[in-house]
């Protein structure tokens, strides 16, 4: 597992640069924990130096053996340049974009996930604490950046801090914070084949359906699914056992079981003496 940079640590080195001003420069460092031996073991890099940041995006493209850095706070002030970090060689390289190249705004607190040679990142906090919503690709081959517009109408709400996965060939959006008081608990998948966002869970009363992807498309299953959230799934559970329900099964469970007692003893009364219980029976039918 590598780790990058992060909040309150940089180290200052000296950099053999005859170009630079000073011959001081500072870096983030990057670790590596070793999972058999739980080792940390930090990292010799080279190339070019990378400055401190956090609230980025960092991914393995893992066929290329190489790790990719997006955006996040630098200085004080977000950015949206990309790093790649060589996992065999340990070589830093800043992608250095034409002037007029497309890009993302800079941005921090957003996600970004890895698929067929790509790197799509989305959301996040802009300047101004702007949230976002936008879905962009950067292409690793080519190095460079492509906006997603899905289809339809469809999109999830803008947030920051939220969290994405890649589960085949769809991102899989969830949770993040859409305001100062309000966190959000959905989940959003974006089809990268068919280049739609599908809402797979949303708040209670929301409009909106439910849909459960398979392989051969979408199927809508909201009827068999209910409209609640994850957290609030397990507090219906609780509800819909509650003490009434449980009363009621457990005065019932009583009642037979007085009954069965009953019936038993009936049985062995009538077995010990017959007479009697043909006395009781006609003394029954005259009454």
């Amino acid at each position: 597992m590598f780790l990058f940079g992060g909040n309150n640590y940089a180290k200052t080195v000296q950099v053999s640069d005859p170009h630079a001003e000073n011959a001081e420069k500072t870096y983030s460092p990057l670790y590596c924990l070793n999972m058999k031996t739980f080792a940390w073991t930090q990292i010799k890099t080279r190339g070019d130096i990378v400055l401190p940041r956090d609230e980025h995006s960092a991914v393995v493209d893992e066929p290329n053996s190489q790790m990719l850095v997006f955006g996040g706070f630098q200085e004080g002030e977000r950015t949206n340049d990309t790093l790649i970090y060589n996992l065999k060689t340990n070589v830093w390289t800043k992608v250095k974009l034409p002037d007029n190249a497309p890009r993302p705004c800079p941005r921090s607190g957003h996600a970004a996930v890895v698929f067929n040679n790509s790197m799509y990142v989305f959301g996040g906090k802009a300047d101004n604490s702007v949230k976002l919503n936008d879905l962009w690709a950067f292409n690793i081959q080519s190095q460079a950046w492509t906006r997603v517009n899905p289809v339809d109408e469809v999109r999830p709400e803008t947030r920051s801090g939220h969290t994405a996965c890649l589960y085949e060939n769809f991102i899989l959006i969830f949770g993040g914070i859409f305001e100062v008081t309000r966190e959000l608990n959905d989940v959003y998948a974006y089809s990268l084949a068919q280049k739609r966002w599908i809402v797979l869970s949303q708040d209670s009363g929301s409009p909106v359906k439910r849909k459960t992807v398979t392989k051969d498309g979408l199927r809508d299953l909201s009827p068999k699914l209910r409209e609640s959230t994850p957290l609030k799934d397990s507090t219906n559970v609780e509800a819909t056992s509650s003490h009434k329900p449980r009363g009621k099964s457990m005065s019932a469970s009583k009642s037979m079981g007085a009954r069965r007692v009953q019936t038993a003893r009936g049985a062995r009364s009538r077995k010990q003496s017959p007479g009697k219980e043909a006395n009781a029976g006609n003394n029954n039918h005259k009454n």
